[in-house]
């Protein structure tokens, strides 16, 4: 409706019937309520001129009358969405809390999953992660580490060499209860 009443008002505007000036002001661009607001303008304008347009447009009473509804609709539809964001913010609140209450219910399952499967190993195929693949930060690269080397034993003792297996057997002459001795022995 806007399009075929900017149009007309401007073909009438070229023949000096309607001002040109008032007609380039009645197309404020994009959005619900600048459409309604044009559509109400071009309606006052032709209106307005009603006489002195009379024979010289195609654009009729009832069209006028038409589109002044369509545009007072339109006009109170976005006033309504406007007014209800308390509405939309109290069904937003509780869309966030039963995501929080999923989101711990499922954080549970997983780690019970994970415990019960964890010999297999297969947990998180069976409960996948919900924050997996969604992007983030990259992994950081490991910072290269120099070698260990093992201390030299003080106590006269030789280093296994590289040959022989190494048994983390507790000194005999270990304390019980000190680094290095058998927890069971007494």
């Amino acid at each position: 409706m806007r399009e075929q009443l900017f149009a007309d008002a401007q073909g009438l505007g070229r023949r000096g019937l309607l001002e040109a000036s008032q007609v380039d002001k009645l197309r404020s661009g994009v959005g619900y309520k600048n459409v309604a607001f044009d559509v109400l303008g071009l309606v006052g304008l032709f209106r307005e001129r009603a006489q002195a347009l009379a024979g010289k447009t195609a654009v009729t009473a009832q069209e006028l009358d038409h589109a002044a509804e369509r545009a007072q609709q339109l006009v109170t539809a976005v006033g309504l969405k406007e007014q209800s964001s308390v509405g939309v913010t109290a069904a937003a609140l509780l869309r966030q809390q039963a995501f929080t209450l999923f989101t711990q219910a499922y954080d549970e399952a997983r780690r019970a999953i994970g415990f019960l499967r964890w010999h297999a190993g297969d947990g998180d195929t069976i409960a996948p992660s919900l924050w997996a693949g969604r992007g983030g930060r990259k992994a950081a690269e490991p910072e290269p580490t120099a070698p260990v080397v093992a201390p030299t034993p003080t106590d006269g003792t030789t280093k296994p060499s590289a040959g022989t297996a190494s048994t983390n057997a507790p000194s005999s002459t270990a304390a019980a209860g000190l680094p290095g001795a058998n927890p069971f022995a007494h």
